[in-house]
């Protein structure tokens, strides 16, 4: 996508506010997906799988020693991914987009990923002009916790 920079005139500027606005839009003869996450070997350079979807990514990407990848978009979806094959293998609509970046911690030996939901993101305020049709409910923000059901086997949250 191609980002542009709308400026304002000198009465607006003056009477407050932001001076310039940020606002996506689609390069031409695109074909309206926008979200995209790659693997990429780091050895070869090559990719190894790529998974591209109409809502754009509004989280960072977390991989797990499982071999999870979890990421969130703009469609209020929280996705697993198997990290060698980019396989969605488990996904949870959230009450708003990502506005975080997912975490992983223990606790007596059991695993938990978390992730904000709500509140607003760069990710998300960036492309919203993207995809108008997906709507983000007025939501509170929420920290969403899911257990790992087995993380060395890379069972999916509950």
């Amino acid at each position: 996508m191609d980002y542009s920079w709308v400026e304002r005139d000198a009465d607006k500027i003056a009477a407050g506010g932001m001076d310039v606005r940020l606002g996506g839009r689609p390069k031409p003869a695109n074909d309206g997906k926008f979200g995209r996450i790659e693997a990429i070997n780091l050895n070869t350079k090559q990719v190894v799988w790529s998974r591209r979807q109409r809502a754009p990514i509004a989280s960072s990407l977390l991989a797990s020693k499982g071999g999870l990848v979890f990421s969130g978009a703009r469609d209020r979806r929280f996705r697993a991914y198997d990290a060698a094959t980019g396989k969605i293998l488990w996904q949870v609509g959230l009450n708003a987009s990502p506005s975080s970046s997912p975490a992983m911690y223990s606790v007596d030996g059991v695993q938990y990923v978390v992730v904000v939901a709500g509140g607003g993101g760069a990710f998300d305020a960036g492309s919203r002009s993207l995809t108008p049709e997906i709507i983000d409910p007025a939501a509170g923000t929420t920290l969403w916790v899911f257990k790992l059901l087995d993380p060395a086997a890379a069972e999916m949250p509950q």
